[in-house]
């Protein structure tokens, strides 16, 4: 009821659209999101709830239906297609390309559904996405108190503020003549181990790209590049099908599962992430089942992306088979829950006979 606080009138015959939704009668009274995950399919269950949303409280302002969603939350965190992010734009004035990284205060909370269904640029189907995208943020992160990605015992330090190395200058173009130098040699040697521990994990054409920069270049020769990627130590590279990643000396890509999220637009594509930070997402995510195209989006949304490609599904898809071989995601066929969230399922399993009558009682 806190979490939606619209469902709350729904008692005596109004009650009986909810009902049929979950196999416990007063689910939405009586449970907690991981209780109703038990039995329930939660996908199709937000689904639903957003029909009866959109039907019923198209008026109600989203600020106030939903009073959980942290006011600092970016639109990104929501995972909206390209329709919807347009829409948001015309609605708001905020630029197309700086509304992922605009708090949902200032953007689609501010709005009821009628007021997002009759704004130029997003109808009536982008607004349904942008109510079904609350519901499910409500939901997924309902158990951590707040807004931000969840953390858990087996996800230490989880989510962290992606950060950018400073671009100051190392150099002048003149100077990568002489990489074979030892004062030049020991200027990059110097910045590679910099860049890694300020970004990495980050791909080896993002380091190279960003050398090149500091030397003041905006694109250097291929010959060149390989001549910066020979100097990075071997054991700080990560190579796999899904491309060389470097890491900084004291991280073990194995231990490691932490995720960086995009602020003040340092975005990446997703081909510069390294599979690892994708799989420590993609955990996150799935505390609760999934669908796969859900547990896609919500990965992405994690981790600044907006629109997945079909090179990025490709790349997820691949980091989704290594979780379900380590065992750090399952499958019943049809949705996928991390290892984090069968743990709340067992948890909610064990303590649910002994509370839900005492809750029932409390809620009639």
């Amino acid at each position: 009821m806190e979490l939606l606080p619209w469902l709350e009138g729904y008692v005596s015959r109004k009650a009986q659209v909810l009902e049929d939704l979950a196999p416990d009668l007063d689910w939405w009274f009586s449970q907690t999101p991981a209780e109703t995950s038990l039995d329930t399919d939660v996908p199709a269950l937000c689904s639903e709830l957003t029909q009866i949303f959109v039907a019923r409280h198209a008026n109600d302002r989203l600020r106030t239906a939903f009073p959980r969603i942290a006011d600092n939350i970016g639109v990104s965190a929501l995972g909206l297609g390209s329709r919807a992010i347009g829409g948001i734009s015309d609605a708001t004035g905020i630029r197309p390309d700086a509304v992922t990284d605009s708090p949902l205060a200032n953007t689609v909370l501010q709005f009821s559904v009628a007021e997002l269904t009759h704004a130029p640029g997003i109808g009536s189907a982008a607004a349904n996405q942008i109510v079904l995208a609350l519901i499910e943020h409500s939901v997924t992160t309902a158990d951590h108190g707040n807004g931000s990605p969840p953390a858990t015992e087996a996800l230490p330090g989880n989510a962290t503020p992606y950060v950018c190395v400073l671009i100051t200058p190392l150099g002048v173009p003149d100077d990568l003549d002489q990489i074979r130098s030892r004062a030049v040699g020991g200027v990059i040697d110097a910045a590679i181990r910099e860049i890694a521990n300020v970004e990495g994990p980050l791909s080896m054409d993002r380091l190279t790209r960003t050398i090149v920069q500091r030397f003041g270049f905006e694109r250097a020769s291929s010959r060149r590049q390989e001549q910066i990627k020979r100097r990075v130590p071997r054991a700080m590279i990560r190579r796999s099908r899904m491309g060389a990643f470097v890491w900084p000396e004291q991280c073990d890509p194995d231990r490691w599962r932490g995720f960086r999220t995009p602020v003040a637009g340092n975005t990446r594509p997703l081909v510069e992430i390294a599979p690892e930070e994708i799989a420590n997402a993609m955990q996150t995510a799935a505390l609760v089942a999934l669908r796969r195209d859900e547990l896609f989006r919500r990965t992405a949304a994690l981790l600044g992306i907006s629109r997945i490609s079909a090179q990025g599904s490709t790349r997820m898809l691949a980091c989704l088979n290594l979780m379900l071989e380590s065992g750090r995601i399952t499958s019943d066929g049809l949705t996928y829950l991390s290892d984090c969230g069968r743990k709340q399922r067992a948890a909610a399993l064990e303590s649910a006979p002994e509370n839900a009558a005492h809750r029932n009682r409390q809620a009639r």
